[in-house]
């Protein structure tokens, strides 16, 4: 194996966390390796994770990877026929196991310091996001993609805690998988807040989370037009504004920002049950509510 380069640099960080008996013990386990065979599994381990890393030198093909690493002549078919559901697990487990390793050595000195009196109020601040990853055209019958210019892609969905800005749970899903139907199970926890985009709007979910006791600040859609029940922090005619809209009180100018935010109680319902109050926050630069924390968004 060659020394000292981005190759294998990539193959000594992952032996660092992940142990190559680890690796072995894990393909036995999940049917990844089920005999001695020509391809080098911890080697083939190594270059899928060495393709996928953001490192000059090592951002080509899976395949190229693993003949510098190990300097095997082997033919492609022989190769890639190894990329099967069990090595899939395979990769998900020692990814899992990576990431446990680096959240252990980390602990909690980083960077979550930053986020202030945050910890105070919550066990924990987790994103839920999602990208799209547009793969090449002989992938479109396991992949298909809504792109006609690339019609084979697929979504990864992610839970990110800032705590230690490790993810907490993700999950790949087809690319027409709406965001709010592959949020992770791990999001919502009780004592925890959620920051969540415009894809995640699911009235019935915030409900449920607020009954369990997760906090959680999202983007509401345009159909998404709260009744104002009560206005903690706000100018205008507060009273007048009880009753109406939230879009309504705002573009008529009953309901204008106090220092440029918003505070209020809303009404949402899950239909067909009877509307519930929740309280709720509209602020343009991340409203507070009166005691300092980040308040449901509604």
């Amino acid at each position: 194996m060659k020394k000292n380069t981005p190759r294998t640099q990539v193959a000594e960080g992952l032996r660092a966390l992940v142990s190559a008996e680890d690796i072995l013990e894990a393909a036995r386990r999940l049917g990844a390796l089920q005999r001695q065979r020509k391809v080098d599994l911890v080697a083939l381990v190594e270059s899928t994770v060495a393709a996928v890393t953001p490192l000059p030198g090592t951002q080509t093909t899976a395949f190229a990877n693993y003949i510098a690493l190990t300097g095997q002549k082997l033919s492609p078919s022989a190769f890639f026929e190894r990329f099967n559901h069990a090595f899939g697990q395979l990769m998900r487990e020692v990814a899992g196991r990576a990431v446990q390793a680096v959240r252990e050595a980390v602990g909690e000195d980083k960077p979550f310091n930053e986020l202030g009196a945050l910890l105070e109020e919550f066990s924990d601040v987790q994103v839920a996001d999602s990208t799209c990853q547009l793969l090449r055209r002989l992938a479109a019958d396991w992949a298909p993609s809504t792109s006609q210019a690339r019609p084979a892609a697929f979504k990864w969905h992610a839970l990110v805690s800032l705590r230690d800005e490790l993810p907490v749970a993700d999950d790949v899903t087809p690319q027409r998988t709406q965001d709010t139907r592959a949020l992770p199970e791990e999001a919502l926890a009780p004592g925890t807040l959620t920051f969540m985009d415009l894809g995640y709007t699911d009235t019935g979910r915030f409900l449920d989370a607020i009954e369990a006791g997760a906090h959680f600040l999202v983007r509401l859609k345009a159909q998404h037009d709260p009744k104002v029940l009560r206005v903690h922090v706000g100018k205008g005619e507060r009273v007048r504004a009880r009753g109406m809209r939230l879009t309504d009180a705002l573009l008529q100018g009953v309901l204008r920002e106090d220092g440029g935010v918003i505070d209020v109680d809303v009404q949402l319902s899950r239909w067909p049950e009877v509307p519930r109050q929740i309280p709720g926050a509209c602020a343009a630069c991340g409203a507070c509510d009166r005691q300092g924390a980040l308040p449901n968004w509604g």
